[in-house]
């Protein structure tokens, strides 16, 4: 595989992957909840299933105007409502730690920190399931522990 083939790939896994599996979601007002979804935005070549990842991820970079592929390369991904895709609010999946996941967290001596895994499209470039699962599994020990001390957020 090349390396914009590459490239194009984690992109666009990054793009479906955190939109469609994200809980937290921010939805900007004219974009459906989930990428793809309706017959506006389904008949886009990137929401085609039986495509190749590599055709699906140059339909979408190509489809993205400049100004919008740089909407998505911040902490907040703006919408791109044309193409049906939602925003995305990085910081809202916990992977640095439930403390800076909304208010009411604050660390003292009973709960020192939390721990601060890589950021989302670090984590989606190393293609393995178990880590994901792995990282998912302390953060909801992590989570529940804050909880039963009294300390959610």
């Amino acid at each position: 595989m090349s390396t914009e083939s590459t490239h194009l790939t984690i992109f666009f896994f990054n793009i479906i992957f955190i939109s469609t599996f994200e809980p937290s979601i921010s939805i900007a007002a004219s974009s459906p909840k989930f990428p793809c979804s309706g017959p506006r935005y389904s008949s886009f070549p990137f929401c085609n299933t039986s495509l190749p990842i590599t055709s699906r991820a140059r339909s979408l970079v190509h489809l993205l105007r400049l100004h919008e592929k740089i909407s998505l390369l911040s902490d907040n991904a703006s919408a791109v409502p044309r193409l049906g895709i939602p925003a995305y609010e990085w910081w809202s999946e916990s992977l640095h730690g439930i403390a800076t996941n909304g208010p009411g967290v604050s660390f003292n001596g009973s709960i020192p920190s939390a721990t601060s895994f890589s950021q989302v499209i670090l984590m989606a470039a190393a293609f393995n399931r178990s880590l994901w699962s792995s990282v998912g599994s302390a953060i909801a020990v992590e989570a529940r522990a804050m909880t039963i001390m009294g300390k959610q957020g």
